[in-house]
């Protein structure tokens, strides 16, 4: 017990250097297994961790010894979870290179800033949006400022939509560079500090990065505090306007001018309502693929992350305080199949024709809650459309622990003999089900009480307006993209801005923690293919209409013009 003692004590010093701890690993290991055994070792554990976070709350260096271990682990976790690893790096023998060059960069240590925002520009060579790390400010020489404006990602790149009273004029206009640096250029710099798949997902992470200094300074190490900022105007005129990087209670302070909004939608996470006087244009809006049934399933499930993610679902899309109580936190969500199902029967009752269903700015959640919500729209002609998609997955010890299951369970429950390192084939359409077994599958599969809601209608919809609409943006993602892909082939007109994610896509986060660092993150554990290689749309997934400059010009730049422009139909 000595020995922990003097490492609980050389942790409490904020100035020690991780090494100090390290050298007496090798000469305490064996006489803490005698002594106390695990419990020891991860307390051991705990104290190492607790030194690396005093260096890192002082801004001061951490070890690279610590740093490359943690590298290491998360390369063995990557190439044990993630479906391909590989093939954006070059192959697998350029992976290891550049690992090995990473963890040679890493050997002189690094804040956690600093380690954090390697890792990201080394998994950027994946292109993919589901595998990350947590970004870890520190204390840095670079202030935490930020510009006076806002952008927004139109078809082919961003407007100012945001920005001070003084300078209003510049509503609407086109981003053409800054400092300089052309939208092109900067798109190209982006995709290098994290994964992102297509295009939009650079015009999404540059419409947030501008803003903040830190940022900018990643992205442009040669960044001044003062920024000239290259716009066309409203008149096709090119125009170079200056703005400072100011304090964020500055900033807060300045009196800006934005975009206008469509008046008649809220703000809450389900939300659904006529725009129309004659009530024949419903519109549905989703903040995120959650509602009650995911959380039931969870908790069901014992998934261990269960009660984080509903705190995160209460602070950042119910926006109010979680009840202390879990099942009364969960029971006082609302149900998406109850919510749907009574909107299409108030449609029914008004016999009401189009149907607009808004998925911008959705970042996913779970994809199997919408399926009865596709059945409810469609009836059997849900059931019976091959959509032509299929998923891999591959088995790993981490995507075990996520499902907080063992593999011999796991194998029981799928009636499977599945291996480590097997790849799971899924969403194949099986023509030899006839419809009754897949009304039942629908149903039997159904999360929390959504069986509840579709149980009794027997092949038949409860109602199918004339027209749906989808409007997508830049951040409707993972299992929102599912939602907008799946009414798209049922026959949905998708309209706005394509998604950051691709069709073709590593998807699924799997949740992982560095031993040492304490760092959380994910790692995709599947592969989609939901069009053929070839196809325009494989990378990109365009909608059916896109408004340009123009069209938004005729709206005064409202952030819904879609909506206004599917009212004009």
């Amino acid at each position: 017990m000595l020995f922990i003692k003097n490492i609980l004590y050389l942790c409490s010093q904020r100035n020690t250097e991780y090494m100090t701890i390290k050298r007496h690993i090798p000469n305490v290991i064996t006489a803490l297994n005698i002594a106390c055994g695990k419990t020891c070792l991860a307390l051991l554990t705990l104290s190492l961790s607790l030194a690396v976070f005093m260096n890192n709350v002082h801004g001061q260096r951490v070890s690279g010894d610590t740093l490359t271990a943690d590298f290491k682990y998360f390369i063995k976790l990557l190439e044990e979870t993630h479906p391909d690893p590989y093939t954006g790096f070059g192959g697998k023998v350029f992976f290891h290179k550049e690992a090995s060059d990473m963890e040679q960069q890493l050997r002189n240590g690094a804040t956690l800033d600093e380690f954090t925002s390697l890792v990201l520009s080394f998994i950027s060579n994946l292109e993919d949006g589901h595998t990350s790390i947590e970004s870890i400010p520190s204390n840095t020489d670079v202030a935490n400022l930020r510009l006076p404006i806002e952008f927004m990602v139109i078809q082919d790149g961003l407007i100012v939509s945001k920005i001070s009273k003084d300078k209003e004029k510049f509503i609407g206009s086109k981003f053409h560079g800054i400092n300089g640096v052309s939208l092109s250029e900067l798109c190209k710099d982006v995709g290098k500090l994290r994964p992102m798949e297509n295009i939009y997902g650079k015009y999404n992470w540059l419409s947030i990065w501008l803003r903040n200094y830190r940022q900018m300074r990643s992205l442009l190490p040669d960044m001044q505090e003062k920024a000239s900022i290259i716009l066309e105007t409203l008149d096709g005129n090119t125009e170079t306007i200056e703005l400072m990087y100011i304090s964020i209670d500055s900033c807060a302070n300045v009196e800006m001018t934005e975009i206008p909004k469509y008046a008649k939608i809220q703000d809450d996470f389900l939300f659904h309502d006529y725009l129309d006087e004659g009530k024949q244009v419903m519109y549905f809006k989703m903040s995120t693929v959650m509602a009650r049934e995911p959380f039931t399933y969870m908790k069901d499930n014992g998934w261990g992350q269960m009660e984080n993610i509903l705190q995160n679902f209460y602070t950042y899309d119910l926006k109010k305080e979680m009840p202390d109580n879990i099942d009364e936190a969960i029971a006082a969500i609302p149900n998406l199949s109850d919510v749907f199902r009574q909107m299409l029967e108030q449609m029914k009752t008004d016999n009401a024709k189009y149907l607009i269903i808004d998925l911008r700015s959705n970042g996913g959640g779970f994809t199997p809650i919408v399926y009865p919500t596709l059945y409810m729209l469609y009836g059997d002609a849900y059931l019976e459309k091959n959509m032509d998609v299929c998923l891999y997955r591959l088995v790993s010890d981490l995507y075990l622990k996520k499902l907080n299951t063992t593999l011999e369970d796991f194998n029981d429950k799928n009636q499977s003999n599945y291996q480590i390192g097997d790849y799971l084939s899924l969403l194949d359409f099986d023509e030899n089900i006839d419809i009754a077994e897949r009304r039942s599958k629908l149903i039997n599969n159904a999360l929390g009480e959504a069986s509840d809601y579709i149980k009794y209608l027997d092949g038949k919809p409860v109602y199918s307006p004339e027209k749906v609409f989808v409007i997508t943006n830049q951040q409707t993602f993972s299992a929102a993209f599912h939602y907008a892909f799946y009414l798209w082939k049922m026959g949905a007109t998708l309209i706005g801005v394509p998604s950051e994610q691709a069709p073709n896509a590593y998807m699924e986060m799997t949740p992982f923690q560095l031993p040492l660092t304490q760092i959380k993150g994910s790692i995709s554990n599947s592969f989609q293919f939901f069009l053929p290689a070839n196809d325009r749309r494989a990378k990109i997934f365009y909608p059916d209409i896109m408004l340009n400059w123009e069209d938004y010009k005729k709206y005064d730049f409202n952030k819904d013009s879609d909506i206004l422009y599917l009212l004009d139909l």
